[in-house]
């Protein structure tokens, strides 16, 4: 986008719009638009598996008491392609909703391109590598999700409905949520 819709956009969102971003959204790609890159994704992408490259790993609720994980259960098995960051989004302002169990699958990249070559952990607890974040910016409404790489989990049910969820959290009209995000 040029500089000009980058700055249409931020307005709108903070004026009461609503995001949702999956996946390749939050894969530093938009690394030059630095309030994207700062204010919707927070960390930065270092990688993700490659050996093996799409793998089951355990999904965990980390707030059960947000909007948009209600109904989700305390952890689900997910497949798909698990992005590593080098940090978390507590530090970026973001609520982190869910992390991954990085004892259940394989966190090793073996890509010489990638900054993070090799180990891939964020921590030994989901809380230390989230997945999934919402934020209020001003009156507007984000989440983003690292999930959807792979078509799989489009089919996964607890996953449709964390999607439902955040639909319907980021478009809310009226009303105050539990985080008192005015919308």
């Amino acid at each position: 986008m040029s500089k000009e819709q980058e700055q249409s956009f931020e307005r709108w969102l903070t004026n009461g719009g609503a995001w949702i971003g999956l996946h390749g959204s939050g894969d530093h790609s938009q690394k030059d638009w630095q309030w994207y890159q700062s204010t919707l994704i927070g960390p930065k992408f270092i990688g993700h598996p490659n050996n093996p490259h799409l793998q089951e790993a355990k999904v965990v609720n980390l707030a059960a008491e947000h909007p948009v994980m209600k109904g989700i259960p305390a952890s689900w098995m997910a497949f798909d392609e698990w992005y590593s960051f080098d940090g978390v989004p507590q530090s970026y302002g973001l609520t982190p909703l869910a992390g991954v169990d990085e004892s259940t699958y394989v966190a090793v990249l073996n890509i010489d391109e990638f900054p993070a070559k090799g180990d891939l952990r964020m921590g030994s607890k989901p809380e230390q590598h989230p997945i999934i974040w919402s934020k209020c910016i001003g009156k507007g409404r984000a989440v983003y999700s690292a999930l959807g790489h792979h078509d799989r989990v489009y089919d996964d049910k607890i996953y449709s409905q964390l999607l439902d969820n955040a639909f319907t959290w980021v478009t809310q009209i009226n009303g105050v949520n539990s985080l008192g995000c005015e919308k």
